[in-house]
């Protein structure tokens, strides 16, 4: 070691691997400061670069998500209803309908984003209850019908009767509209997406050329692509 100043750096395991090590390298001297050699302490910090990822993914998928089509919806129904179309009842009902459903799904995405903030500070409060999930996927495919309408693709929850697992119903509930909602992102037009469940739990949700698996004890259910 030829600097007597401590270095710190993060290196990648091997070309084309994921494993991530960061390292931190101390001279070793003696009383009279003679070099005596090195001390190095590798730690693995793959785990916490992923989630770091993660993090990183999640906020600007829900950045764009606010931007389009929650806030530039609400922008140009309102501008329409500004621009002389109050007297129209029909039309202004749809709008405000429209508009409200909208800000539905910005509560939502926010909530999202400020319960990121209080898992990564250890303060997310977990409610573990009984949880019907037949219940969730029928809310989630009410929440996003609208959404899959304006594709023309069809939602079905083909979860026909009571499945009861224990969990924090709220989480539950955003896992199930993250993952159908991905579904009705990436399906083509005029498709369909459907919601299943198998024993284990095993929640599935597909289309005509995909389909989504993720078990109860999955720590991340899907990615930005599913």
């Amino acid at each position: 070691m030829d600097t007597k100043q401590s270095v710190s750096k993060e290196i990648r395991l091997h070309p084309g691997s994921e494993r991530m090590l960061a390292v931190t390298s101390s001279p070793l001297e003696d009383e009279q400061r003679n070099s005596l050699g090195a001390v190095a302490i590798i730690r693995d910090i793959t785990a916490l670069r992923h989630l770091e990822q993660m993090r990183q993914e999640f906020v600007a998928n829900v950045s764009h998500e606010l931007r389009t089509p929650p806030l530039t919806s609400i922008k140009g129904f309102v501008e329409t209803l500004l621009n002389g179309n109050l007297d129209d009842r029909e039309l202004l009902t749809r709008f405000l309908g429209i508009i409200g459903t909208e800000t539905d799904r910005m509560i939502l995405l926010i909530n999202d984003l400020l319960d990121l903030s209080h898992i990564e500070s250890g303060k997310q409060p977990l409610n573990i209850e009984a949880v019907d999930m037949k219940e969730i996927f029928d809310d989630t495919i009410l929440i996003l019908q609208s959404k899959a309408q304006e594709r023309n693709i069809t939602l079905e929850n083909n979860i026909y009767s009571s499945v009861i697992v224990q969990g924090d119903a709220k989480l539950l509930r955003q896992v199930a509209i993250n993952l159908v909602d991905n579904g009705v992102k990436y399906t083509p037009p005029e498709g369909g997406v459907r919601c299943g469940s198998r024993p284990s739990p095993v929640w599935i949700v597909w289309n005509s050329s995909l389909m989504i698996t993720v078990w109860g004890d999955q720590q991340r259910a899907f990615g930005p692509h599913l």
